[in-house]
């Protein structure tokens, strides 16, 4: 259905962009993500459940798929980012248009179709810093992917400064809990003629720092 809510998501503290939704009461209200082509055409949904479990459509296809939360024009810059979650946090708190990706194994292909669409765009590349993990894949695929579009591309990511790892404390959306919106000081912000300042003409990583 259209209208409705998402326990998952108003726990989160993000608002509702193109999304659906369905109630039970088994699983709670749960956020219904469309997953589409660069053609717009909708192959699979991604499910938000109220415990924070995501699942997909069983047996459907999920590379190179995305959610856009908001439509762009070429030369516009976009954010990706993996989680429908992360994706809405980064748009809400700068103001640039983002898509989701779903997954950091999917960011690459992701960004990769969105760069072929829009040659002219610029794009930031919102990662995750799972630096819980023995390998940080957040960061990895993130700076995969940039490397892939050449000088168009740069990745942000939060920097949690001194705090111990946690998986709890990986995206942009914990750090905004944990910081407030000084999490995004010195993000790429939006200007007047739609082009963003703050991104560099060449790949780079910008880990934005805690305050202290």
């Amino acid at each position: 259905q259209v209208q409705g809510e998402s326990d998952y998501l108003k726990r989160k503290g993000v608002g509702y962009h193109g999304i659906r939704f369905r109630s039970s009461k088994e699983f709670g209200n749960v956020a219904v993500v469309p997953m589409v082509d660069i053609d717009g055409n909708l192959w699979n949904y991604q499910l938000l459940n109220s415990d924070g479990s995501k699942r997909f459509g069983k047996g459907g296809r999920t590379h190179e798929l995305f959610h856009s939360l908001r439509p762009i024009v070429n030369g516009s810059a976009f954010g990706v980012a993996e989680s429908y979650v992360t994706a809405v946090t980064c748009m809400e708190n700068t103001g640039i248009p983002c898509f989701c990706a779903f997954s950091c194994n999917n960011i690459k292909d992701v960004v990769c179709v969105l760069a072929d669409k829009y040659p002219d765009s610029r794009i930031v590349i919102f990662a995750d810093n799972d630096r819980h993990l023995p390998v940080n894949q957040g960061m990895e695929c993130a700076k995969s992917a940039a490397a892939a579009v050449g000088q168009r591309a740069t990745v942000a990511a939060p920097d949690f400064g001194d705090r111990l790892p946690s998986k709890d404390e990986s995206d942009w959306n914990d750090l905004l809990r944990i910081l407030g919106i000084v999490a995004f000081d010195g993000c790429p912000q939006p200007t007047a003629n739609s082009r963003y300042s703050g991104i560099s003409n060449r790949v780079e990583t910008v880990y934005m720092s805690q305050s202290t």
